[in-house]
């Protein structure tokens, strides 16, 4: 392994690289409470109709349409009223020629009854008649059985993050255990001898561990489940002995730091040196994130993270995250906000390289401002101040102030 980024990858490359790596194939079964974010592991199939009995959509009456299709405001019709639908009941009464219904949105309709006037359209005539002063048609402000899902509708494909409107959906229909992909567990190890634990205070020339922090927040956000393993000291030995722990225990294993000057010819090292181990990338086009490194141990993925925290999240969010949600079940795997703006001053990226900028984002009369947020890949405090990130792909120069562009929303 050489010193320095001689051949770097392109995204493109780099992408291509990632889709060597397959979805999981365990599944796991969980209740409707615990499936918010998760993925279906197969197709979901109505296990009956929805609704199951005909219902009302609009508080009015129930009546044969028949009966009122002459009814206008200058001549009404009368009709006998002979009860009232109540909530939660199978109504006892059938509705017959020239009779009515009281009934409330969302009952049952009773046998006889094909309509529902809106109450709006109707007048009382005394305790036991109405009189309807607008038609209705056949099945007019009725929902049919089976008319919302008939049964076996399949209603959510496999692959597809559970929202709370899913979970809404398979609640109607009873469905209250489901079939998901397993969450791809995803090891952490920090490296790095000046690393203290963030509740630490640290000592001259240390620094707090926010990577390994964040990594696993992103982890998270992306469908996955963070194995926080601690941190291994520089050296080769220990960092290969706690690697090969991780590939064990992870489906992905993210080495934070493991691509830094001074710790990257270990990493490479261990990663050569790791049982059915083989190095895919080590460098890539990206600003930033230009250290990264990749191999495949066993079918796992194993990546070497810059040390850098805004690197470190980059290469996250546009490379690893799409190969999280892939591994997890997801289709399609990518996840994107995009939101467009105007630039409010000039950008540019960085030769030869996909680069992602930082900006923050503010609403005016005329649409969303972009602007960029300054500093360099170590500097932590632009990126708790950013809204997004704004991709320039390699080979564009940059962009000028006032130029629409489009970013990747993060909040």
């Amino acid at each position: 392994m050489g010193k320095t980024f001689l051949q770097l990858k392109s995204m493109e490359e780099a992408r291509r690289l990632l889709e060597a790596f397959s979805p999981l194939p365990r599944t796991e079964q969980v209740t409707l409470r615990e499936a918010l974010g998760r993925i279906p592991a197969e197709p979901i199939e109505t296990p009956e109709a929805l609704p199951a009995f005909n219902r009302s959509l609009m508080d009015g009456f129930a009546l044969r349409a028949s009966d009122a299709a002459s009814a206008k405001e200058t001549a009404p019709v009368f009709l006998d009223l002979i009860g009232q639908v109540q909530m939660g009941l199978a109504p006892r009464q059938s509705v017959g020629p020239g009779q009515a219904m009281a009934i409330p949105t969302g009952a049952m309709l009773p046998s006889g009854a094909d309509a529902v006037v809106m109450v709006e359209h109707t007048r009382p005539i005394g305790p036991e008649s109405i009189e309807v002063c607008r038609a209705v048609a056949p099945g007019q402000h009725i929902l049919g059985r089976g008319e919302d899902l008939a049964q076996g509708t399949r209603i959510l494909p496999a692959g597809r993050r559970l929202t709370p409107l899913d979970l809404g959906a398979l609640a109607a229909c009873g469905l209250v255990t489901l079939s998901v992909c397993a969450l791809p567990r995803v090891a952490i190890l920090s490296t790095g001898d000046e690393l203290v634990d963030p509740d630490e205070k640290p000592g001259p020339a240390q620094v707090r561990d926010t990577n390994a922090l964040t990594l696993a927040a992103q982890v998270t956000q992306a469908g996955g489940q963070p194995l926080r393993l601690g941190r291994v000291p520089d050296d080769a030995s220990a960092l290969l002995n706690a690697t090969g722990k991780a590939v064990e225990q992870a489906d992905m294993v993210l080495l934070s730091g493991g691509s830094s000057v001074g710790v990257r010819d270990h990493t490479t090292t261990v990663l050569d040196k790791l049982s059915g181990g083989k190095l895919l990338l080590e460098g890539i086009a990206l600003s930033p994130g230009k250290p990264t490194l990749l191999a495949d141990i066993g079918g796992k993925p194993v990546f070497g993270m810059p040390g850098h925290p805004i690197s470190s999240f980059v290469v996250f969010h546009v490379l690893v995250a799409s190969l999280l949600r892939r591994m997890s079940g997801a289709h399609p795997p990518w996840k994107k906000q995009g939101l467009r703006g105007r630039l409010t001053e000039n950008v540019e990226s960085a030769p030869g390289r996909e680069s992602w900028l930082r900006v923050r984002l503010e609403e005016t009369r005329e649409g969303w401002s972009v602007i960029p947020v300054r500093g360099g890949s170590a500097v932590y405090s632009s990126l708790a101040h950013c809204d997004a990130l704004l991709r320039l792909p390699a080979g564009l120069e940059g962009h000028a102030a006032g130029d629409e562009v489009e970013v990747e929303v993060l909040r």
